[in-house]
């Protein structure tokens, strides 16, 4: 209430203030003793609900942006003159979601005790308040009645801190001291779980509660909470001296607590169920979901749909019920928490950012996007997949419009990506099985977890061996699935299988190439070799097995610039991007330029950067 611009309204000071109206006439205090307590004889007219405040930031309408339901008591307070608002360009503001000074407080009750004719003392009772303070008068009265005392200072003195704002627990002193209640009286123990009895001010706070001047607030599974050191707001301290003056409202007899039904998960439909009737029957009845204690805009029905934005949040529901005469009251639901996951899919062009995760629909398996960067696969028996990109912690995955998974910093810039493959129309599903998959529109999938970074493979050079290695590459009919590696000078010429299994023959034509099928769907390719190892077709053979040496040999078409071998993989005959693969601890990552990319080790520090083609080196362990 202290302001330079706009002006403050003031209240006159007369003792007949709350008197000045026919037809809307309070009775204020019959008495005021100018002692040690006073007696308030509470008016009997009740606040009227306004269509149209005197106020312009107030209305008694929901669908108004300045809706309060206190409407019609910040009205009373306007009509008896305890509080005029502020003037703004020809307009009165009320201002009914500020926090009420103490200085204020004490001009509220002032007036509300009707302005009594009172000398204000020519010495404050107070240090840190002047006598040509504002609302000085009113503050001498307060403390000359009693109702506030302030605080002792180290030397003695006292201050009242008019500038602070005035807590719930401090304003339930207040009024209780304010009406003079006796010491005998008794009072109901402390409805409130916020508000332990013997706590400060429990028994003014059950006092207000037993008068029908405050209900609190509700809490989840049926509780009540006080917040006794919130500041209190001028709109709740309107509906506080409206109900002090009226005599309180009532209560309902029975408010039941609403459930919340269903399975509380990203996808999911939750119902909200009151199975027993409020007594007496409200005349409206509202419904609130919320998410960590705030309202859900728009979910204000009995069934809500759980988002991703719900994932890692606790949900609620309130069944709130209007009467007149009555406190309108809410019940709030006890606590669903929605696991910290997306449900099962995400969706074109959506982002899962770190720290979030996807769940298959069996709630067997589920994929992380770690706050240290790495995309992960675990299930029942541990991690099944990952795509070994650690040390990038604030890294969010993102399903672009064509179909590719890109994993990205901040700033843009790319750490890994699914396949250079795309399609329009794609969804990420996490499928009951632990597969990770992009899918097209009509099944299709386009890219899988079980053919990319899935397991980890041995390098096509011997064990100490120095060679150069390249970026992913491939001949356009599919996932960049071949990586060019060569021996520099010195260096050993054979290549050697990368895992065990099965040498088989690819055929073009007259002539053709080595292949080793691996098992399980798995199969890798090695061109342009010399010498080839013919004679092993057809048998098993172990990892490392010599298959032939780098050459540039083209028995299928392509070429080659210098000697190497150009290795391929497959899975289930789909060629495997060969981005996040990993060869003899080393993985190899694509910038989603042919033949471009880099190699990191298994501390994911970058050890090799391709710029177009192979560069120097890998060392196989």
């Amino acid at each position: 209430m202290r302001s330079t611009a706009p002006r403050l309204l003031r209240a006159p000071r007369r003792p007949d203030a709350l008197r000045s109206r026919t037809g809307r006439i309070i009775t204020a205090l019959l008495a005021v003793c100018l002692v040690t307590t006073m007696v308030v004889v509470a008016p009997t007219v009740a606040p009227a609900t306004v269509a149209a405040s005197a106020f312009s930031d107030v209305s008694s309408d929901p669908a108004s942006p300045v809706y309060s339901e206190f409407a019609g008591e910040i009205d009373w307070l306007d009509r008896t003159g305890v509080s005029t608002g502020w003037e703004v360009d020809g307009r009165r503001e009320y201002r009914p979601w500020l926090a009420i000074s103490r200085d204020a407080m004490a001009a509220f009750l002032y007036r509300y005790a009707g302005s009594p004719d009172f000398p204000a003392p020519k010495v404050s009772p107070f240090a840190d308040v002047a006598t040509d303070a504002p609302f000085y008068r009113e503050i001498a009265w307060l403390a000359q009645q009693k109702v506030s005392t302030g605080w002792e200072t180290s030397d003695g003195a006292r201050e009242f801190r008019p500038f602070e704002s005035i807590t719930r627990d401090a304003m339930a002193a207040f009024l209780y001291r304010f009406t003079g209640v006796p010491a005998s009286t008794p009072v109901p123990p402390s409805p409130f779980a916020d508000v332990p009895d013997g706590s400060p001010f429990s028994r003014e706070i059950s006092w207000l509660y037993g008068r029908g001047i405050t209900g609190g607030y509700d809490a989840p599974a049926g509780a009540s909470d006080f917040r006794p050191w919130n500041s209190i707001t001028r709109d709740a301290m309107a509906a506080f001296l409206s109900r002090h003056a009226n005599g309180g409202l009532s209560r309902f007899t029975h408010a039941p607590v609403p459930t919340i039904d269903g399975d509380a998960r990203v996808g999911t439909e939750l119902r909200a169920t009151v199975t027993e009737p409020w007594s007496p029957a409200p005349t409206r009845v509202e419904t609130q979901w919320l998410r960590d204690g705030m309202p859900i805009p728009g979910a204000t029905t009995s069934t809500y749909t759980v988002t991703r934005g719900d994932a890692g949040a606790s949900l609620t529901v309130r069944i709130t019920a209007t009467l007149d005469g009555y406190f309108r009251t809410g019940r709030q639901s006890a606590v669903a928490v929605v696991p910290d996951d997306y449900g099962s899919s995400l969706a074109n062009g959506s982002s899962l950012p770190a720290g979030k995760s996807l769940r298959s629909p069996n709630r067997a398996y589920w994929f992380d996007v770690g706050t240290d960067g790495n995309l992960t696969v675990s299930g029942p028996g541990g991690r099944v997949w990952e795509s070994r990109t650690r040390g990038n912690d604030t890294a969010e995955l993102r399903l672009a419009t064509d179909g590719i998974l890109h994993l990205v910093r901040p700033d843009g810039s790319e750490i890994w990506a699914s396949t250079p493959a795309t399609a329009a129309n794609t969804r990420l599903e996490l499928r009951d099985d632990g597969e990770l998959a992009v899918v097209r529109g009509d099944g299709r999938v386009m890219w899988s977890s079980r053919v990319q970074g899935a397991r980890v493979w041995g390098l096509p050079f011997a064990t100490g061996q120095r060679w150069s290695a390249g970026a992913a590459h491939g001949d356009g009919r599919g996932a960049w699935n071949a990586l060019d590696f060569g021996p520099i000078s010195g260096q050993s010429r054979e290549v050697r299988t990368i895992a065990d299994g099965v040498v088989g023959w690819v055929a073009c034509g007259s002539s053709g190439y080595l292949s080793v099928d691996h098992g399980d769907g798995w199969t890798s390719s090695y061109y342009h070799l010399v010498n080839v190892q013919k004679g092993l077709i057809g048998t098993r053979v172990p990892q490392g097995t010599y298959l032939g040496d780098v050459g540039r040999e083209v028995p299928c078409g392509g070429g080659a610039t210098f000697d190497h071998v150009h290795l391929r993989l497959f899975y289930q005959d789909r060629p495997v991007a060969m981005n996040g693969v990993t060869f003899g601890g080393y993985t190899a990552y694509s910038s989603g330029t042919a033949y471009s990319g880099w190699w990191t080790d298994g501390n994911g520090r970058r050890v090799l950067t391709a710029n177009g083609g192979a560069a120097c080196c890998l060392t196989a362990p």
